[in-house]
């Protein structure tokens, strides 16, 4: 466990709900409006792919013990089908969701969708603090590595 002064601030909740219905919205509007945009799905599919290497990488190096308090995430369409059962509370740095809205984030540029699913990436990233099934060091972490591998990605665009 790591000290997390800001985590300590926030009485823990169950918001699973609101969490999925963020990320599930954002990705889902994200890929509709990418599908005109080939070239840019690709980018977002190479970008969630190495993403989730980095992240079973970090995982695997920096093991954490879960936030005290924490309340089990419970994801309404992978429950039955992936985790089945099994509950995982040790894959904290960085943090997946986040990771995967912010993504959306950057993947949009219609305006409006930009502005949406930028302001679900901020929501779902304070929830994940409220329910406290990460640290706030792997929700910043998940910002970071979302920039630097969307840039990385397409540096060679430029």
């Amino acid at each position: 466990m790591i000290p997390d002064p800001l985590l300590d601030m926030i009485d823990p909740s169950d918001v699973s709900r609101m969490i999925f219905m963020l990320l599930y919205t954002g990705l889902f509007v994200t890929i509709l409006w990418l599908l005109a945009y080939p070239k840019e799905l690709k980018v977002g599919m190479k970008l969630y792919v190495v993403i989730s290497y980095m992240r079973m990488i970090t995982v695997y190096m920096i093991p954490l013990e879960p936030p005290s308090g924490l309340i089990y995430l419970s994801d309404p369409i992978l429950a039955a089908s992936v985790y089945k059962g099994h509950i995982i509370t040790k894959d904290l740095f960085f943090s997946g969701h986040t990771a995967t809205i912010v993504s959306c984030f950057m993947m949009n540029h219609h305006p409006i969708l930009k502005w949406l699913v930028g302001f679900f990436a901020v929501s779902i990233s304070y929830l994940l603090l409220v329910q406290h099934i990460h640290y706030t060091v792997d929700i910043i972490g998940a910002w970071m590595f979302s920039f630097l591998i969307y840039k990385f990605l397409t540096a060679e665009e430029k």
